[in-house]
Order: structure tokens, then C-alpha cells, then sequence
């Protein structure tokens, strides 16, 4: 599973594969990596009911249960520093097997990384795609495909499921300058698509696309910072990767 975290720790935002869920629903927890102060954390999904953690893609094929043994050990070490309880944990064999670390993350929520012996993951198709995380790498982007001037948006294709998928995939065609690209908005917020008008060729003129640990923004005009109320085409999204396909893709 990948998500995008709120923290409640120390007000960091920024993105983690999910370690282990401990409970469920209103009292689940999930076990996150913290890039910026290299440490695993304990992050409440709801808070104030408000969402803490926002999930970007499903995904949960290796992980494993802890025995209610186990969580009986977990809260006898833990007592008397909470009131809740450890009443399941679903994760990593590595996490679900490491007591010591479940327990000491239970009690201070946060742990630095190399205290404990938990393998940090990445994503499983991180050889497959070129991933947009950083302001710097979405420029990147917009150097190789020329801006996304005179491209054109040639295919768009939306997919929801109950688990919370929320993606969006868009075929642009900018063979002129680069050739053909498949971006792939993973945990969509919003998105517009506003067609070419009767009278108006389909070529993008100019494009824009930001980046920071909060998501991603792209549209088909030329703008200073995201704008939810452009009337042209945009899309805002938790994630986004790309790759240069061929047109018998």
C-alpha cells in the first residue's frame, strides 16, 4: 500500500509505502516511513475527523497477521502508557515478527530507522515507471516533452474501484518534439477535461506541472501556481509516474 501522510507526529507531509495497519476503522493506525527525519512512525488514519493519511494505491498482497498471542504480549509491554489496545496488526512478516519494535512505536509513536531491524520497501513498479516526486523532477519532465507544446491529449481513461482506487491514465502525443507518453495520476482529487472548442486545432500551446510531497498538479495552460477554477483541462492528484510508450502501446 502507498500513501500520502499527514503527520501527526511532527506536521511533515510526505509519501510511504505502509509498513502494517494495527485495528481497524476509526482506530487504525498505520506504520509509515518518514523520509525527512528517517524515522518509522505510528500515524492515526482519523484524527478530528479529518483524514491523516490518504491512500494512493491498494496493496496489501504480502502482508501478514499477528497472532492474538502476540498482541496480548505487545499490550502487557506496553501498559499503563495508553489506554488503547493492540487488537490486531496486519503488515510485513518483518514488522509483524519484531515485537520489540511494534511495542516501542505502540508507546512513542515514532522510531528512528536503524534502531530496529525493518527492511525499508519501494515500489514494485519503480523499474516500469519514471516516478514525479519533486518539483525538480516534474521540471525534468517538462524539459523531455517539450512543455507539452504542441501535444496533444489523445486518450483519457478513468478507473474507481471500492478499494479506493482513484486513476487516471492520459495518453499524450508530442511526436514532434519527443514522442508519446502514458502519465498515470494515481489517487486522483480532482480533474477536468475540457475539449478543443469547434473552431480551435488540438494542439497544447503551453503546459504546467508541479510537484511537492502533498501531490501533484497538471494542466493545459500556462500558470503561476495550481488553480483549481482554470476552465481549461487539469488534473490534481496524490501521485503521478510516466513512461514513453509506442503508438502500437
Amino acid at each position: 500500500m502507498y500513501v500520502t501522510v499527514h503527520s501527526n507526529v511532527g506536521g511533515w507531509i510526505y509519501r510511504s509505502m505502509v509498513y502494517a495497519q494495527i485495528n481497524i476503522g476509526a482506530f487504525m493506525r498505520f506504520v509509515v516511513y518518514n523520509p525527512h527525519q528517517n524515522r518509522f512512525e505510528l500515524i492515526k488514519y482519523i484524527e478530528d475527523e479529518k483524514p491523516n493519511v490518504y491512500v494512493i494505491r491498494k496493496g496489501d498482497e504480502e502482508f501478514v497477521r499477528t497472532s492474538d498471542e502476540a498482541n496480548a504480549r505487545i499490550n502487557a509491554a506496553c501498559s499503563g502508557t495508553t489506554s488503547e489496545t493492540v487488537k490486531q496488526v496486519l503488515g510485513y512478516p518483518d514488522v509483524c515478527e519484531n515485537e520489540a519494535f511494534l511495542c516501542d512505536l505502540w508507546k512513542t509513536k515514532s522510531v528512528e530507522r536503524d534502531r530496529y531491524s525493518v527492511s525499508l520497501r519501494d515500489l514494485p513498479d519503480v523499474n516500469e515507471w519514471n516516478y514525479i516526486r519533486t518539483q525538480e523532477e516534474a521540471d525534468d519532465f517538462m524539459d523531455l516533452f517539450a512543455g507539452f507544446h504542441d501535444a496533444t491529449l489523445d486518450k483519457v481513461c478513468y478507473r474507481e474501484d471500492w478499494d479506493g482506487t482513484k486513476e487516471a491514465t492520459v495518453i499524450f502525443d508530442n511526436s514532434a518534439w519527443f514522442g508519446v507518453a502514458e502519465l498515470c495520476f494515481e489517487g486522483v482529487i480532482i480533474m477536468r477535461i475540457q475539449p478543443a472548442g469547434e473552431n480551435y486545432t488540438r494542439e497544447i500551446m503551453d503546459g504546467v506541472l508541479f510537484a511537492n510531497d502533498a501531490g501533484v498538479y497538471w494542466a493545459d495552460g500556462c500558470m503561476e501556481k495550481p488553480d483549481d477554477n482554470y476552465q481549461g483541462s487539469f488534473i490534481r492528484a496524490l501521485s503521478l509516474k510516466w513512461r514513453k510508450i509506442t503508438t502500437s502501446d
